[in-house]
């Protein structure tokens, strides 16, 4: 349900974002709960607090738009309150999907499943996949992080955006 998609606007336009899906079923949600909470005597506070809480998750907007000519936009919060950012999109050297994993992490993964403690093990050794522009000066922005589970539906993304881009496609695995 939590994905961001990557939509063509125009040619030169394209937008990473969550799909419609998302604001509908909180929106419903959201409308459940604040049914429940007027529809007595009294109000039903707990069923307020959870409907208040559906409708900010229906509001938050997670949004990165990318002018092929100018620059890349991202937009991150509650409406109507957002942080916005800009960033050169000329400055955009790479598309990398990378499987980050810290050395600590893959010791306690070993040393648990070694032990006999195969759960614990599984919780260690778990990870995630990063879109991330790498930028010329030698920054990188992180677009999106998903677990490993996802990595496939990441590629696809990340190579969409290359596309778009015109810029190479890494995949780093560590």
């Amino acid at each position: 349900m939590y994905r961001l998609l990557f939509f063509r606007i125009s040619e030169g336009e394209a937008a990473l974002r969550f799909g419609i899906t998302w604001r509908i079923i909180f929106s419903l949600i959201a409308l459940l709960f604040f049914v429940i909470a007027f529809s007595g005597q009294t109000v039903a506070w707990a069923a307020l607090v959870f409907g208040i809480f559906s409708a900010a998750s229906a509001l938050y907007t997670e949004q990165w738009k990318f002018h092929q000519e100018s620059q890349l936009t991202s937009k991150i919060g509650v409406w109507p309150v957002m942080r916005t950012k800009t960033y050169d999109i000329s400055s955009v050297s790479s598309v990398i999907i990378e499987t980050p994993r810290n050395i600590v992490a893959r010791d306690l993964a070993k040393k648990s499943w070694a032990s006999g403690h195969e759960r614990m093990g599984n919780i260690f050794d778990r990870r995630v996949v990063r879109l991330i522009l790498q930028r010329s000066e030698g920054d990188s922005i992180t677009l999106y992080a998903e677990p490993t589970r996802k990595t496939e539906s990441m590629t696809e993304l990340a190579a969409q955006l290359a596309e778009f881009l015109d810029v190479p496609y890494q995949k780093i695995d560590q």
